[in-house]
């Protein structure tokens, strides 16, 4: 189907590419009649896509074209028959066309039309009947004829057996501000002085062109103290337009999927929807269904099982929550601002109406009075933190689900509070000794968290609570006694006691050799056992069948593992780190095949298992800190009668790790690795994305590194008798070689296709002199530019990658520089459409402050320098890189990196580019900026470096004899634009 282009007054923002998907999703011929949906939240723009559909294809409709608007809102005033009438009327071009009934006007439709090709547009459906009376099969159309139908509900969709659904998205962050801009300022940009107002009103919208329009129209020709005033009343009460066209998403919701859409706006957007799901099930609301409501309706989204909702709309939520009772907090529903919270937590108010109070900020100095929750019969939730006490509470409301209350000041729960509705205790950081005494039902309690309560000496009884599944102790430092029930938790899964220093065994009954308590906690998944004083595992541990996570971390006694460790076949996470008493581990490890993270980090063993090449599904192994066995006098007698590569031995041995197909993380860091120690085979590993060799003692690493296809970061910190690196392959993104002082020669990928950022952070090798910066800088930039040149353009115009390298000159193919700290410039005009990106160049040094005093110790150990670009007084973009206090030598360094023209440029025309440098420096020592430079890349430069490629990139970087001349004439005006071309950047 052909369509015509929109005029350049015709045009939307981000029309095009919309507008493009909704053509193709129509498609083209007279096959039979095809229904195309178009959904979104309220306020998207779906019936604004759909009107331009409507006016730029109907005239290929010869047999006639209709555009009911608003369905749901005429359905509801004026009925099914006038919009059926409305619709025969329009096609057939019949002012008089009676329908007297909804039935008789399907027949009419059916019969009428059935053999004409038509376009019809049916918006804003919320009701199946609607989309039943007006289009109810495809058969009431010719062939060829196309409906439309705009929605908020996917499920309408579904159910009408609709091909293809577009999904309305929310306008980028340049499209809303050239949106917001056309109504605000009738023009596509923000007007000078107003460039901040403008953003945050663009991010208040937050793509919305319904909010966008209503606001930009609103602050038409308005002062700046008007704006900022707008501005503050929307923070707190949300515009009433945009309020109430949202809000009909809300009244078309049945009575509990309201109540889930409040809890969701007030308390858990952007929370885990199965962790929500399963509290809002404790009341009794029915989630499962209700959340699935909520999507198809595009009140909520999911990404990566996260609930979200725009911020219109949790404001939506918010304020129907307000309007529950304006001036009195007490008589809401939901509470979650601290200034409401304190009201209703402190006075002596009726709050009958309160079902949930959650609240995110510190209360300290806040003082709860005693009689609050007396008052409060239907709070379901409630999350406060560090609320202290006039005197004890004696009341807790029984229809509690959620308790979360960290720093909870009294010794146990109430004696009288009858929680047999709660479903998750949580009491960090509490003064509780003993939760309570006795049985006590808690037949719906799933989730004990009592983290770092130190005065806790010993864990309730159990016995009335059947289905807890978590059981979190970590920090517990007093407990001691845990109590024998533990073994009656047949639905525990996880068991958390890092910390807990006091425990050295369980109870004699029950010890890990009763079979029948272990069988009961058959359906254990997690242990956690750290920093424990226990000296060994029994071997009755292999009947936790499902147990997948095993955590021993710097259990400093423990001198074994039982062999039948190795019958925990669903085993996935092993920590030992730290266990500097384990020597070794059982022959057998290698036969956990679930396997996915061992670390074996700080412990004593000088070899691994030789069955740990079995571990197929092995994706993260540490040994990092393991030394392998250490030299001693006797060692020394018997070295000189072995050969050389013997007595290299002497660090952590590495067996083959061929076999491990699965690895991504691979840590032997601090080892003791001598030259050689590395297998040759470490290409092998082709899933290894993070490699970490830093603090070993070999002079060279294996070429078959260039192997590792999907190598992302390579640490060779502080591996200071490195000589040399071997080419990087194309997939590394972060090289991490601080303090490598013997480096002399290093290679860089010559062939990058990820669309990645880098970082080559190469502090204090400070044998890499001359222009060793510029060159290793020139030969990243032409792979990238390479890329485009295998089709590949993308590559160029979203990447940027940054080089930290000693030096204290910056060369001069950066042509424009400056001993300031900010340079502004403007893109040649003449060959913006070839303007790839800048690279630039910072010269810095660091430096002690005259008051430095060793003794005494600073906040933060942390220097930063940042890189910010702006146009035309707009902040686009902004790179930065920290280093810490102690990492840098007090020697000069340079700072390299590109920025691509996609992360800054105007979306159409050259702007004025400000870049400016500026370093955030620590409380004793600072971060001086001693020069700055900048220089425009072109997609001409790929040539030019090709040309020299020789130059750029050769086998031994270390060369000193590059020639490196400026691209274009210095502009010693570094504030002026820059306007004449030099002839060779002239076609």
């Amino acid at each position: 189907m052909s369509h015509t282009l929109l005029s350049a007054s015709e045009k939307l923002v981000g029309m095009d590419y919309r507008l493009e998907q909704i053509y193709l999703m129509l498609g083209t011929g007279l096959d039979e009649a095809r229904i195309l949906g178009i959904c979104g939240m309220g306020g998207i723009g779906k019936t604004t896509l759909a009107r331009f559909v409507f006016d730029n294809i109907s005239y290929q409709f010869d047999d006639g074209s209709s555009f009911l608007a608003n369905v749901r809102e005429v359905s509801q005033t004026r009925g099914l028959v006038a919009l059926q009438e409305q619709l025969v009327s329009e096609i057939l071009l019949d002012k008089n066309v009676k329908i007297w009934d909804v039935h008789k006007g399907c027949h009419m439709i059916r019969i009428k039309l059935r053999h004409k090709r038509v376009l019809l547009v049916i918006d804003d459906v919320d009701e199946f009947d609607q989309l039943q009376a007006l289009a109810g099969q495809r058969d009431w159309f010719g062939l060829g004829s196309r409906i439309i139908i705009t929605t908020r509900d996917r499920h309408l969709l579904v159910r009408c057996d609709v091909e293809d659904t577009y999904m309305v998205e929310k306008l980028n962050y340049n499209e809303a501000l050239h949106l917001f801009s056309w109504k605000a300022f009738r023009k596509g940009h923000p007007t000078d002085g107003y460039f901040e107002l403008s953003h945050s009103m663009v991010n208040y919208a937050d793509g919305l062109p319904l909010a966008l329009e209503i606001l930009g129209s609103f602050l038409f020709a308005r002062s700046k103290a008007e704006w900022k005033d707008a501005l503050d009343r929307l923070k707190y009460v949300p515009d009433q337009k945009i309020f109430e066209i949202l809000k009909i998403s809300y009244d078309g919701l049945q009575e509990t999927e309201k109540k889930i859409f409040l809890d969701i706006a007030c308390f858990f957007k952007g929370k885990d929807k199965d962790q929500v799901r399963e509290l809002l099930d404790s009341c009794d609301f029915y989630p499962e269904i209700g959340i699935s409501v909520l999507i198809d309706k595009c009140i909520i989204t999911l990404s990566n099982n996260i609930l979200c909702m725009h911020d219109l709309i949790q404001d939506m939520g918010r304020e129907i929550v307000r309007q529950q009772s304006p001036g009195n907090p007490g008589q809401r529903s939901r509470l979650w601002l601290w200034m409401d919270i304190s009201r209703v937590l402190t006075k002596n108010e009726v709050c009958k109406a309160v079902e949930g109070i959650i609240c995110l900020q510190p209360s300290k100095g806040v003082k709860l009075n005693p009689e609050s929750f007396s008052r409060m019969k239907n709070l379901r939730l409630l999350k406060i933190r560090d609320v202290c006490l006039r005197h004890g509470i004696e009341y807790l409301p029984d229809e509690l689900r959620l308790l979360k209350w960290h720093g909870y000041p009294l010794r146990s729960l109430p004696s009288n509070f009858q929680p047999e509705r709660l479903f998750k205790l949580n009491i960090c950081y509490s003064l509780v000794e003993q939760l309570w005494q006795g049985v006590q039902n808690m037949r719906h309690l799933k989730f004990i968290k009592l983290s770092h309560s130190v005065h806790l000496t010993k864990t309730p009884d159990f016995t009335g609570v059947p289905k807890l599944e978590r059981l979190v102790l970590d920090g517990c430092t007093n407990l001691s006694f845990v109590h024998p029930s533990i073994g009656l938790l047949k639905r525990l899964k996880v068991l958390n006691m890092k910390e807990c220093i006091r425990i050295k065994s369980f109870p004699a009954e029950i010890e890990w050799a009763s079979l029948e308590i272990v069988q009961n906690a058959k359906r254990l998944l997690q242990l956690h056992l750290d920093q424990t004083s226990i000296e060994e595992i029994p071997p009755s541990i292999k009947f936790l069948s499902r147990l997948t996570v095993l955590t021993l971390r710097d259990c400093k006694k423990l001198v074994s593992l039982p062999s039948s460790i190795s019958d925990l076949r669903s085993l996935k996470v092993l920590n030992l780190n730290g266990c500097s008493k384990l020597e070794e581990v059982p022959e057998n490890l290698g036969h956990i095949a679930s396997l996915e993270n061992l670390d074996l980090g700080g412990t004593a063993i000088r070899r691994p298992p030789s069955t740990i090449v079995l571990l197929e599904n092995l994706k993260e192994l540490s040994f990092h800190g393991c030394k392998g066995q250490r030299k001693s006098w006797s060692s020394l007698i018997w070295l000189p009668f072995y050969p050389r590569a013997n007595r290299d031995s002497l660090g952590f041995f590495i067996p083959s790790l061929s076999g491990l197909h699965c690895l991504s993380r691979l840590d032997l860091g601090d080892c003791n690795l001598q030259e050689g120690a590395i297998p040759n085979d470490l290409g092998s590993l082709s899933a290894l994305t993070n490699l970490t060799l830093s603090r070993n003692n070999f002079f060279s690493l294996p070429a078959s590194i260039n192997q590792l296809s999907r190598l992302e970061t390579l640490n060779i910190d502080y591996c200071n008798r490195l000589k040399a690196l071997p080419e990087l392959p194309a997939s590394i993104d972060g090289l991490f070689a601080h303090n490598c002082t013997s480096l002399i020669k290093l290679c860089s990928p010559s062939n990058i296709t990820r669309l990645t950022p880098r970082m080559f952070y190469l502090s204090n090798c400070f044998k890499l002199t001359g222009n060793m910066a510029i060159i290793f800088f020139k030969s990243l930039l032409q792979s990238l530019l390479k890329s485009q040149l295998r089709g590949l353009k993308s590559a160029v115009t979203s990447s940027e990658f940054d080089i930290v390298i000693p030096g204290s000159q910056v060369s001069e193919w950066f042509t424009y520089q400056s001993i300031e700290q900010s340079i502004t410039i403007i893109p040649p005009t003449y060959c913006f459409n070839s303007f790839m990106g800048l690279a630039f160049c910072t010269a810095f040094s660091i430096h002690q402050h005259s008051s430095f005093l060793s003794h005494v110790s600073a906040p933060s150990n942390t220097l930063y320098l940042e890189l910010v670009l702006e146009i035309n007084g707009w902040h686009r973009h902004s790179v930065s890189i920290s280093f810490d206090v102690n990492s840098l030598a007090q020697f000069n360094h340079l700072w390299l990196c590109y920025v691509s023209k996609s992360y800054f440029a105007a979306p159409e025309y050259p702007n004025p580019i400000k870049a400016s440098v500026a370093a955030r420096d620590h409380i004793y020592m600072k971060l001086k900026v001693k020069a700055f430079g900048l220089c425009f890349v072109f997609d001409q430069d790929v040539e030019e470096f090709i040309r020299s490629s020789s130059e750029f990139i050769s086998k031994d970087l270390a060369s000193d004899k590059l020639s490196v001349k400026p691209i274009i004439k210095r502009n010693n005006d570094y504030d002026l634009p820059y306007e004449q071309p030099h002839k060779k950047r002239v076609r």
